[in-house]
């Protein structure tokens, strides 16, 4: 009987396997979309641009056949919807459009100035669309069409060029990647606060700086510095962070030193009511460079660079900080440490409101050069006799 029944149940098991679910294509049968951007018109139209590889058979000089090489192919569409204009793209396509490896989602400054809500629910709708796609915002001086049809030297397929250019580690210049379902997360907390990273194309992709959300609505844009430290705040972690300073080299001749530094830090709340944060930066940081061959890297220099990096540290951050209560934004999650503390007494409303303005943060600064270069380090040990 068990045997029976075993049989059964591997007949019944056989007989799923050999279906196919309704919507179910061939490979051939669909159009891959890699890149999608969205921006809107003079006329509030919006204007949607999908990026696509095509894959053309290439022959080799001497007429026969080689391996295939991937292209990619922008294609663009106008309409009153969103969903509309994706309609009119797939109507000029002779296969249906899939968004199973989107890879990326890039939102034209005017739209994002206006409210990217529509374009949230849009890509959360659609099932196939995965949660870690990556979301950018092109400045307004370009288009979202001229990134994704933008051919680089560097890379065959754009989309497949950022999501490389996040997952590369240690490099010299680096931007917090944001993906769908951290915007929805960060978008969703006490403050309604979030930032997505901004690119743009010169004479290739330049991806810096953090376009400012609240409320879904770009407010403003944090540049250089002032980027990298809300990404210290938010993160309390940020390797790499990269600082040249001058200094006293000993003779009254100022000089230029450039280090790396690997940083952490750790906020604590001092007091609710007035609300007063204290913010504890450290970090260890290796010479890079020292912009004259015939000074000595001595315990007196590495301890001037320490102290300079920690004064331009303090005062980036200090001017982020004031930048964003300027415009009444705090991306950092301090009111959730508040409501965390005190959650009978905390009001969002108060504090969407000018409380946050109203908060004091005290900033210290702690770093410590721990590597000088192999030639001149400082803890070197003598090995052997």
């Amino acid at each position: 009987m068990i045997k029976i029944s075993l049989k059964v149940v591997i007949l019944i098991f056989i007989c799923l396997l050999a279906g196919c679910i309704p919507d179910s294509k061939e490979i051939d049968q669909r159009t891959m979309i890699l890149g999608l951007g969205i921006d809107i018109t003079e006329d509030e139209e919006y204007e949607v641009s999908l990026q696509m590889p095509v894959v053309t058979p290439q022959f080799s000089p001497g007429g026969g056949g080689g391996e295939q090489g991937s292209e990619f192919e922008t294609l663009m569409a106008v309409h009153a919807s969103l969903w509309d204009a994706i309609a009119d793209i797939e109507a000029r396509t002779p296969t249906v459009l899939f968004f199973g490896h989107l890879k990326t989602v890039v939102i034209g400054e005017k739209l994002a100035r206006k409210g990217i809500g529509d374009v949230i629910d849009l890509i959360d709708r659609r099932a196939p669309v995965d949660n870690g796609v990556h979301l950018l915002v092109v400045p307004e001086n370009q288009t979202v069409y001229d990134v994704l049809s933008f051919e680089s030297p560097l890379a065959s397929l754009p989309a497949l060029y950022i999501s490389n250019f996040f997952e590369a580690g240690q490099k010299m210049v680096r931007v917090e990647e944001l993906k769908l379902y951290e915007f929805r997360r960060d978008s969703n907390m006490i403050a309604k606060a979030a930032k997505i990273p901004m690119i743009s194309t010169n004479s290739d992709y330049v991806i810096q700086d953090h376009a400012i959300f609240k409320d879904r609505k770009m407010i403003d844009v944090l540049k250089g510095k002032q980027s990298s430290m809300s990404s210290l705040l938010k993160e309390e972690k940020l390797d790499n962070l990269n600082y040249t300073v001058e200094v006293d080299s000993g003779s009254n001749t100022m000089i230029e030193v450039s280090l790396r530094i690997n940083t952490d830090s750790k906020i604590e709340v001092v007091s609710i009511d007035p609300d007063k944060f204290l913010v504890k930066v450290s970090g260890e940081g290796e010479l890079i460079h020292i912009a004259s061959g015939e000074i000595k890297t001595s315990e007196d220099l590495i301890g001037k660079v320490e102290k300079e990096v920690e004064v331009s540290i303090e005062e980036n951050m200090y001017e982020t900080i004031q930048k964003m209560k300027d415009i009444n934004v705090e991306p950092w999650l301090l009111g959730h440490r508040l409501w965390i503390r005190d959650h009978e007494n905390f009001s969002e409303q108060e504090w969407l409101k000018d409380r946050w303005q109203k908060s004091e943060i005290t900033i210290e600064v702690d770093i410590r050069i721990r590597e000088t270069g192999q030639r001149s380090k400082l803890d070197k040990k003598k090995i052997g006799k």
